[in-house]
């Protein structure tokens, strides 16, 4: 248990810088700047959501938390889905302005969700 403060630090400040990133990289595309696709900022966020599921897992294993076993964790990993799905749909340049712009929303809506879940640790 001596890790958990270390560990619950990097990964509340991994969900900040991802959440952060997602709203900066939606309104760039919103702009028609897509700097943040280029090579090196492609990567950034891959980084950090790598580090953000790596602190994930290593709460898990100190706390004995398990999916399918307490039921906040298993509703915060299937909001987790949802919002990468709806994520991943609000980045898409191809689609149109509207339907990126209900996918950003109900992203942010979905992610106001799993804070929730991790801070009240609804049972």
């Amino acid at each position: 248990m001596e890790w958990y403060s270390g560990i619950k630090f990097v990964h509340v400040i991994s969900i900040h810088i991802s959440i952060t990133l997602f709203i900066i990289r939606f309104f760039m595309d919103d702009q028609g700047q897509h700097v943040w696709r280029s090579r090196p900022w492609k990567m950034v966020p891959h980084i950090n959501d790598t580090l953000l599921l790596a602190s994930a897992i290593g709460l898990l294993y100190i706390t004995g938390w398990q999916i399918f076993v307490h039921f906040w964790i298993t509703v915060k990993v299937a909001l987790v889905v949802v919002y990468i799905i709806l994520g991943w749909f609000a980045l898409r340049i191809n689609l149109a302005r509207g339907y990126r712009w209900v996918a950003f929303i109900m992203a942010l809506g979905v992610f106001v969700l799993i804070y929730a879940f991790a801070i009240k640790k609804f049972m």
